[in-house]
């Protein structure tokens, strides 16, 4: 007995109720407006701002933007509202960012990498060949979403003379919200954080 089986593939959109960003799995937010995205489309926005106008704003990243404005911009992305960042204070938009990314149901290192990327910086000579391994075993969308952040961590620390976010700072203040564990990595291992590993 022989046939032919024809199968439809099609994108879908969550329902106006459940179009949420923040607390969702990366893979539910990458279709917008019936488009498959790499990156999360508002995170990237987010990214793209910090680029546009964060770059040499002294202490990016490490000086808290105003809760209750971060507070309200998360629901209005949440809302599916359009939202003009062009106007929004620097440090509420990198505190936004900082909250998604800490909101993701599983962070965007996982645990289990996370206990290899720490064996490596404290044993093995040649981090750098050893971290990238590790970080090539990372699901399609952490690894896109972590290769634009680190690009831009790159960024920033490229202009540390002007806004004193050295790459050490840079890993104290966004290593938490991309490890749970990160609390438990000793000076050792903060000191070897490699921007440029990926």
């Amino acid at each position: 007995l022989r046939g032919e089986l024809h199968l439809r593939l099609k994108f879908y959109e969550p329902n106006e109720a459940n179009r949420k960003v923040f607390g969702v799995p990366l893979n539910d937010v990458l279709v917008v407006g019936g488009k498959l995205h790499r990156i999360p489309p508002m995170a990237l926005s987010l990214i793209e701002e910090i680029r546009r106008r964060g770059l040499i704003v002294e202490g990016i990243g490490r000086i808290s933007g105003n809760a209750k404005k971060i507070e309200a911009l998360k629901i209005a992305f949440d809302k599916d509202e359009s939202v003009d960042l062009s106007s929004v204070d620097i440090h509420v938009v990198c505190g936004l960012l900082k909250l998604y990314l800490r909101e993701l149901p599983e962070p965007l290192i996982p645990s289990d990498i996370y206990e290899e990327l720490v064996q490596v910086i404290r044993t093995k000579p040649d981090k750098v060949q050893d971290i990238t391994v590790i970080l090539h075993r990372l699901p399609r969308a952490n690894k896109d979403l972590l290769r634009q952040l680190l690009f831009l961590f790159d960024e920033i620390q490229q202009h540390q003379d002007i806004n004193k976010m050295t790459p050490a700072n840079i890993s104290t203040v966004f290593a938490p919200n991309l490890m749970r564990k990160v609390s438990e990595m000793n000076a050792e291992v903060n000191s070897h954080f490699n921007l440029n590993s990926t």
